[in-house]
């Protein structure tokens, strides 16, 4: 089976004028599983996401995310963001077991469209939370992880270096893989799902 070199992966998205959503991921940095969000009130379970694996948010401007440790949204101990948090604090790493995603009247989010320091817009799928998945081994098998609209490189798409072999790709996406770091190299854009990439980069 063919592997592809991959170093960084590009994903973008045609859709917009969708409403605001807030990004949970699993992981510190952005990284690991990720559910996205708009707003309303959430069990984590209920929500597929998973109670107790909140490690960071990306949050837009014009939202708030309160972060609670009872299964009920708006019970228990609470903690409240209204930026980007790349790695939540040891007290509530791990802790939240549900949330609440709101509008943001006290100017919350500051700089750049939204996600904090970042730079990096995001949109969400046509209201179904369709992601991206990237799989180590040919036909759509193996390891594999869940993307979102962004920029990715090996840390953060969750899977080893130079393993991916094909991606599911929603409609209405994009993905541009990258032979090299820093989006250099010869690249390739593909969308519709790609079942083993050409290792020809």
């Amino acid at each position: 089976m063919r592997k592809l070199f991959l170093l960084l992966l590009f994903i973008s998205t045609f859709l917009a004028g969708f409403s605001q959503v807030a990004i949970l991921y699993e992981n510190c940095g952005f990284g690991g599983k990720a559910k996205v969000l708009g707003p309303g009130r959430y069990n984590l379970d209920q929500a597929r996401f998973g109670a107790n694996r909140l490690s960071s948010i990306r949050i837009p401007r014009g939202l708030k995310v309160i972060l609670y440790d009872s299964p009920e949204p708006g019970q228990g101990n609470k903690t409240r963001f209204t930026s980007d948090i790349s790695c939540l604090d040891n007290e509530w790493n791990d802790r939240a077991v549900s949330v609440v995603i709101e509008s943001d009247n006290t100017g919350g989010n500051s700089g750049n469209g939204g996600y904090g320091n970042s730079g990096q817009q995001v949109y969400p799928s046509n209201g179904s939370g369709a992601q991206v998945i990237i799989f180590e081994d040919c036909g759509l098998a193996g390891a594999s992880a869940n993307l979102v609209p962004g920029r990715y490189d090996t840390r953060a798409m969750g899977l080893r270096n130079d393993v991916i072999s094909s991606l599911r790709v929603p409609q209405g996406y994009s993905v541009t893989v990258y032979s090299e770091g820093g989006f250099k190299g010869e690249s390739m854009t593909y969308y519709a799902n790609v079942y083993c990439l050409d290792g020809r980069m």
